[in-house]
């Protein structure tokens, strides 16, 4: 079901639990600790879809290198193991690309070989943004965040999603450099394609593809 998603919408989404066994056995224990534990480091190590090209953040800059070696290890063509530099509303940092100030990356190119940068807003010609911008609630609010953004209001919210997604169209090839990137994701956003590709998305996890 995944991979038909995969192929006929360019998107699709994977629930660990239904591919990693372990994840669902400890999923009750984990929600009981109420801390991080090696599960959060090992999820996006496990991304069942065979990934070749990977935007992976890491809550503890201390591991980045070492994220990018394992990914290396698993034989990625291009990723990016990134932290987002501790700011105002984020002390300990952020595990993505951070709207808001330098992001610190451990980028992992083609010839195997590892190399270091940072990355800023402005590099994709967007403002920072203060992390309070991006406060969400419960799942319907959030919901309604991610719907306007779609929408093309233009918010906190979207910088972030617009810098991200700037980032793997670069990881990706898709893009020469950041502003390239931050253009296209606005494109698709302003035209209305990624909000058609949710639609898309919620009516073949319903169903209504078949």
């Amino acid at each position: 079901e995944a991979g038909a998603s995969l192929d006929e919408l360019g998107i699709c989404f994977m629930f660990a639990p239904k591919y990693h066994a372990a994840t669902r056995r400890v999923a009750d224990v984990r929600r009981q600790l109420g801390i991080r534990t090696a599960f959060n480091l090992l999820g996006p190590l496990a991304n069942p879809g065979g990934a070749t090209h990977q935007l992976l953040g890491v809550f503890d800059d201390a591991r980045r290198k070492a994220f990018a070696e394992v990914l290396r290890l698993l034989g990625l063509k291009g990723a990016w193991v990134v932290h987002g530099e501790p700011t105002e509303g984020a002390p300990r940092g952020l595990d993505e690309v951070s709207p808001a100030g330098p992001t610190k990356v451990t980028e992992l190119r083609a010839d195997g070989s590892l190399a270091e940068r940072v990355v800023e807003p402005r590099d994709a010609g967007l403002e920072p943004v203060p992390l309070s911008s991006l406060v969400g609630g419960d799942a319907k609010q959030n919901a309604r965040i991610a719907e306007a953004l779609l929408d093309g209001e233009h918010s906190g919210a979207r910088t972030a999603v617009v810098l991200n997604a700037a980032c793997a169209l670069v990881i990706a090839g898709a893009a020469s450099d950041l502003r390239e990137g931050r253009a296209r994701a606005e494109v698709a956003i302003d035209r209305g394609d990624a909000r058609a590709t949710l639609n898309a998305l919620r009516e073949h996890m319903r169903g209504d593809h078949a």
